[in-house]
């Protein structure tokens, strides 16, 4: 039986022909054995639920859904996959897009993300359409061009994302780091061989299995071993359900023996539990609405790969916790079709709802149709080949959760974990707003106490959403250098000339609430956010108020013990007319609100664009100069 020398840097001889013997069948990893009673130094399994899982899973490793050559199955469905074949008819009259080691390097030379994830794409996103139209027809048309793109992504230096490369590592073939990109890539590439089978050169085929083995399975044991360093097992982020995902797929349909692949199927049940912690209890995403859709949809799909592999005995969404995060799609919205993109969401981020109706279908809610797996414009879970070929073989609803309710206030929902706010209009529609008292983490702004305010089908004003692309100083320690980033792009006040302080530095005490049918009232005390020595006492107040077509008044009540100059701040992506002294129009795409402004003291009102990470906007400032028991008092109301 072969064993691995894991503690070498470099893949020898001898270390590939163990791999090719994994692959067909001759014997499992003893390094597995080993493993099992050497846990404290890694991942922490339970050899008993090893043997469990083993003894669901299938004799052989598989894939999701069957061989396109099963023309049974295949060819009624080429009636809707002609997307697919439009798309890969286009591809196959243009050659490969060539490896540029020169846009990899632009990273690291330059700290942009744009060039060298533009090329890696232009290769490996051709796979799912070549791959899905040959399976729809059968007639090799397509095989050349994918024989093509195999071999490529086999032979190409790496499959990691040049901004996860930074010591250039996986570039030169030393050490393949298991993140976002080489995760997911390995899981497709392994679905594709499985639907292809023999109609791929036998070469081919062995090419990528090595590749799948070196540049993912085997990194992902060594970190799983602790051999080798990773932040995303153990991390709360969304990174721990995308890369288990892939890893986990990668490996259940790659591996002969099926002790190594329950060993990876245990550590994707216990493990993915980390992903969970980056939510509040009641379900509030801390990294975000748009991360919610990328991470969760992971999750998804790591639970439809275990489901499948498992025949139902793991199941991840058998949990309270796990169906309050699904929820969080629905939850989040404003006004239908309207989010606050707090954090690093996209502006105008809208919701996610494939992810909506997948969650709608696994709880047995009933308020979206899946009949067509495709008939929301996209794949249910996503456009990665396995989130395609996921969307037909779903797990049944969870028969538990039949009865269950939507669990959704059309008034409001309340996040005390994140002391967030969603407050919707009442029966004759008009404003809303979504305000944030804290749940802040990797992915958010300092922004304790900003707001987004809702109307029709915009945003008009508030939160500025996070960058159109992340460069080398995005997770840096210059991160909040931006005044995107930093509280200065952010509805929330300047005090004397001080920002607020890192958020994710600051435990806040919670808000003070009182809800009503008529109105809903968040009040939450700031002074911690600030190192103002003047500044002993800053309470925020949103009070907002249905009657009619609504109203929200922002009342930030200050105590200073000298004169200070305090600007608070109203961003939009619209566009802002001065009526009076004290009144301001902001419009975005026909729907308008009138904000009119007291205070104090007399104030000050300017402009200023602000322009950074591709997500230009409009910064309103309104100072005045305070002193004692002082206050700026907002009204926003829509324009009649």
């Amino acid at each position: 039986m072969p064993v691995l020398d894991w503690s070498r840097k470099h893949i020898g001889k001898e270390e590939r022909r163990c791999m090719k013997q994994m692959l067909h069948g001759m014997g499992a990893w003893v390094l597995l054995f080993v493993a099992v009673t050497a846990f404290a130094q890694g991942v922490q399994l339970s050899s008993e639920r090893v043997q469990q899982i083993a003894a669901m899973l299938p004799a052989a490793a598989r894939g999701l859904d069957v061989p396109c050559s099963n023309r049974g199955i295949w060819a009624p469905r080429a009636a809707q996959l002609q997307d697919q074949i439009q798309q890969a008819d286009s591809l196959i009259a243009e050659p490969l897009p060539a490896w540029s080691d020169e846009a990899y390097l632009d990273f690291s030379r330059t700290g942009q993300r744009p060039r060298g994830e533009a090329m890696l794409h232009a290769r490996q996103d051709r796979l799912a359409s070549l791959t899905m139209a040959e399976c729809a027809q059968w007639k090799g048309r397509y095989l050349q061009a994918l024989t093509a793109l195999l071999d490529g992504l086999a032979e190409q230096p790496t499959w990691t994302l040049p901004a996860h490369d930074a010591d250039l590592s996986s570039f030169h073939r030393e050490h393949y780091r298991v993140e976002l990109n080489s995760a997911v890539l390995a899981d497709d590439l392994a679905e594709a061989l499985y639907l292809l089978g023999n109609a791929i050169p036998h070469a081919t085929q062995d090419r990528v299995r090595m590749a799948i083995l070196e540049r993912t399975i085997q990194p992902a044991r060594e970190i799983y071993l602790n051999r080798s360093k990773e932040f995303w097992v153990s991390g709360a982020t969304n990174w721990n359900a995308v890369c288990l995902d892939g890893v986990t797929g990668a490996a259940l349909m790659t591996l002969s023996s099926s002790k190594d692949r329950a060993w990876f199927t245990a550590v994707a049940e216990k493990y993915s539990r980390n992903y969970l912690r980056s939510f509040t209890p009641e379900g509030y995403a801390i990294e975000g609405i748009g991360y919610w859709g990328y991470g969760f949809t992971h999750y998804a799909l790591l639970r439809e790969m275990l489901w499948n592999q498992t025949g139902g005995g793991i199941d991840l969404f058998r949990s309270q916790q796990v169906r309050n995060i699904a929820l969080f799609g629905r939850r989040f919205q404003m006004i239908p079709g309207v989010m606050a993109d707090f954090g690093d969401a996209h502006f105008g981020v809208k919701p996610n709802n494939s992810l909506i109706a997948y969650v709608d279908h696994a709880y047995s809610l009933g308020t979206q149709s899946l009949e067509n797996p495709f008939s929301f414009g996209r794949p249910l879970l996503g456009q990665s080949l396995v989130a395609q070929i996921t969307a037909w073989h779903l797990a049944p609803p969870l028969q538990r959760f039949d009865t269950a309710t939507l669990d959704v206030d059309p008034l409001r929902d309340y996040f005390p974990g994140a002391g967030v706010l969603v407050s919707r209009p009442g029966a004759q529609g008009g404003v809303a707003i979504t305000i944030k008292g804290g749940g802040n983490g990797g992915h958010s702004h300092n922004d304790l106490g900003a707001f987004s305010v809702g109307l029709g089908t915009e945003q008009v004003l508030g939160d500025p959403g996070g960058p159109e692309a992340y460069n080398a100083n995005t997770f840096s320690s210059r991160r909040f250098d931006s005044k995107l980033l930093n509280s200065y792009g952010h509805p929330v006040p300047v005090i004397g000339g001080q920002l607020q302080k890192d958020a994710t530095s600051i435990t806040l005490r919670g808000p003070e609430t009182h809800f009503t049918g008529a109105e809903d009232t968040w009040m939450l005390d700031l002074s911690e956010a600030y190192a103002v020595p003047a500044l002993h006492d800053f309470t925020r107040t949103m009070k907002h108020t249905r009657a009619g077509k609504g109203n929200i008044e922002i009342v930030d009540r200050f105590s200073l013990s000298t004169p200070t100059t305090v600007e608070e701040s109203l961003p939009t992506h619209g566009q802002v007319k001065q009526l009076d002294a004290h009144t301001l129009l902001f419009t975005m795409h026909g729907e308008s609100v009138r904000v009119t402004i007291e205070a104090s003291a007399p104030i000050t009102i300017r402009q200023e664009t602000i322009d950074e990470y591709g997500n230009p906007f409009l910064r309103v400032g309104i100072s005045a100069l305070l002193q004692g028991h002082a206050a700026f008092d907002m009204i926003i109301e829509p324009e009649p």
